[in-house]
């Protein structure tokens, strides 16, 4: 069902690790850095990882045991060619009704995450922001805005290079929901937010399932990747209860690959606790008002049965959508069509999903 608006995917992706752009690294790298550029590797178990400073990514108790099993599902793209080159994305676009799609990385969220010597961080930033700006997204600037891998390890490193991305046409920073057990409220990523907010630019805090902090109790692969949004519970919580809204109140944060689900529940403890206990909260409103209000975005599955009640309890203007493009969990190339087709939710709720929330997030 062909949707009568410009359409906006608020959450594609590129994919970083495959053999076409291994000169990424070594063509785009100080020299310094280069043995430390990340390597993609296959072990004896058809299982995929990179090593990046001397780690593997992901570790090996937290890899899929069945990645190397994985099959094209019937309804469900999986591994497109699109996903790192651009021109054969665009008839993937046009099948899915895409009109524009917002990009970001694959494997390389998680470089905040394991990368500790700051330098590396924005080599390997730099070298992937400069490709998907001048290359990838260049090929359909009307049709692909890349968003900045954000080197967090060094603050003011990070909003220089945040900074040159923009100058380059990215539209927005990338964060992951907390770094180890540092979280979003945390002073040390002040410089960014700053940074973000002065040039007009989001934060797309983005889940990664390798980040979960319990995934050490959750053995079971399926269990660990279907209830990661913990971290994006964590992530929202730290940026409510630690008033980062209110030192940055231009800045606008997008919490993406989660869901919307678990959003009036988070708001719902967290307002009863904020009741309870008002003086562990150093926000200076209530908890409604912050989710509620045009600081914040998340994303929505496509056939997620809990939108009609977030678009009522947290807000319309509030909810995007992601197809999450073309990995073997997401919605491509359904995504569109499931929104469309939806009888739960009105037609100007799809329109604002689908088209004037994203750009507005994105300012399109």
């Amino acid at each position: 069902m062909e949707a009568p608006f410009r359409v906006i995917d608020a959450d594609g992706h590129v994919t970083e690790n495959v053999n076409e752009l291994f000169n990424l690294w070594y063509d785009r790298m100080p020299e310094e850095y280069r043995r430390q550029a990340p390597a993609y590797f296959s072990d004896d178990r058809g299982r995929r990882f990179w090593v990046i400073e001397g780690k593997v990514w992901p570790s090996y108790e937290d890899s899929d045991p069945a990645g190397h099993h994985r099959v094209q599902a019937k309804d469900r793209w999986f591994g497109r060619e699109g996903e790192y080159d651009p021109h054969k994305r665009m008839p993937d676009m046009d099948f899915m009704g895409i009109d524009l799609s917002v990009i970001f990385p694959t494997r390389l969220m998680g470089v905040p995450a394991v990368v500790k010597d700051a330098g590396l961080a924005v080599a390997i930033s730099r070298a992937y922001n400069e490709w998907l700006a001048t290359e990838y997204c260049a090929a359909y600037p009307d049709r692909l805005k890349g968003t900045a891998m954000v080197p967090v390890q060094d603050p003011e490193m990070g909003v220089r290079e945040l900074e040159r991305a923009v100058e380059q046409g990215l539209v927005g920073g990338i964060f992951i929901p907390h770094v180890d057990d540092v979280l979003l409220d945390n002073k040390h990523f002040y410089p960014i937010y700053e940074a973000a907010q002065e040039m007009g630019v989001p934060i797309a805090i983005h889940n990664n399932s390798v980040i979960n902090p319990a995934r050490h109790v959750m053995k079971n692969y399926a269990l660990a990747n279907s209830l990661n949004t913990m971290s994006s519970m964590i992530g929202l919580g730290s940026l409510l209860l630690g008033g980062v809204l209110d030192d940055f109140p231009r800045l606008k944060i997008a919490f993406l690959e989660s869901g919307a689900g678990w959003v009036p529940y988070v708001m719902e403890r967290l307002a009863a606790r904020q009741h309870a206990v008002p003086y562990l909260f150093s926000c200076k409103n209530s908890v409604e008002e912050y989710v509620r209000s045009d600081q914040l975005y998340y994303s929505c599955e496509p056939d997620e049965l809990t939108v009609p009640m977030v678009a009522q309890l947290v807000g319309e203007e509030r909810l995007v959508m992601g197809s999450d493009y073309a990995h073997f969990d997401g919605s491509s190339p359904e995504s569109v069509r499931l929104v469309m087709q939806r009888t739960d939710i009105s037609d100007d709720l799809k329109r604002k999903i689908l088209s004037d929330n994203p750009a507005r997030l994105y300012n399109i």
